[in-house]
């Protein structure tokens, strides 16, 4: 039996997918912050010794502040430890999953989407049967303003069709907008629980397809040559990215670097 994982470093969670059973599964093992490249090892080294079975694909979700020599690290670690791949998704995604994985709607082609998440609406959009995420928006969902903004400013030219929520929302102001469904999901295991879902969508799992998501920035950076930005890329820009140019060369300034 192959098992799939989805891991949430920062406090320590991970869930595994009992195919048995057909239910995931959480557990607690060692947390490893954004600094502590060092505890890697260990963490997949005590996931191993808890499970028994084949050790399939692995989903880790990390924050922006994980840079790249711990995300390098992790994959290599992974790969290390007889885990079959490994996948690093934002938060952003995580919840998307974790959230839709509670409803029983399979999204169609042109939805838009706003999950709640604190203060925020996460807000999606369904492109070729993919999730892609729009932005995020601070709004009182009391205010019709503070609505109406989002959907000027997400530029999808259209309302909202789905909502997910996890704290009372003013629903009716919500149907002013247009006829949207409204759904509630909880916060439990959201980051390990969608990462879990992201593992199991990777490795084939028919049941999730409805599910898929893009990828995309989780922050700004640029293209720089001495003090000269080449180019900027934008948080929720798609990925990969493809960019082609051509500047003067220069001996004394001859190392592209790449700013956050």
């Amino acid at each position: 039996m192959t098992i799939h994982f989805g891991i949430y470093p920062s406090v320590g969670y991970c869930t595994y997918f009992d195919e048995s059973k057909r239910r995931s599964i959480d557990l607690k093992t060692r947390p490893v912050n954004f600094n502590e490249i060092e505890k890697i090892a260990l963490m997949f080294e005590e996931i191993k010794s808890k499970i028994n079975g084949k050790l399939g694909y692995v989903c880790i979700c990390l924050f922006e502040n994980y840079g790249n020599e711990i995300r390098k690290n992790f994959i290599e670690c992974g790969l290390k430890n007889g885990f079959e791949n490994i996948e690093i998704i934002n938060l952003e995604t995580a919840i998307y999953l974790n959230a839709m994985s509670q409803i029983n709607y399979k999204p169609l082609n042109g939805n838009v989407i706003w999950i709640q998440y604190s203060e925020y609406f996460f807000v999606w959009e369904i492109n070729n049967q993919k999730a892609k995420f729009c932005g995020m928006w601070n709004a009182d969902s009391s205010r019709l303003n503070e609505l109406q903004k989002i959907v000027d400013e997400s530029k999808l030219n259209k309302r909202v069709d789905v909502v997910l929520y996890h704290t009372k929302i003013a629903e009716s102001n919500m149907r002013k907008m247009s006829e949207c469904q409204c759904f509630y999901s909880v916060y439990d295991y959201w980051y390990s629980e969608g990462s879990l879902l992201k593992a199991r969508i990777i490795a084939g799992d028919s049941e999730l397809t409805h599910l898929e998501t893009t990828y995309f920035l989780s922050r700004t950076f640029s293209l720089k040559i001495g003090n000269n930005v080449i180019t900027s890329f934008q948080k929720t820009q798609q990925l990969p990215i493809f960019y082609t140019t051509t500047i003067n060369k220069d001996p004394k300034n001859d190392t592209l670097k790449v700013v956050r």
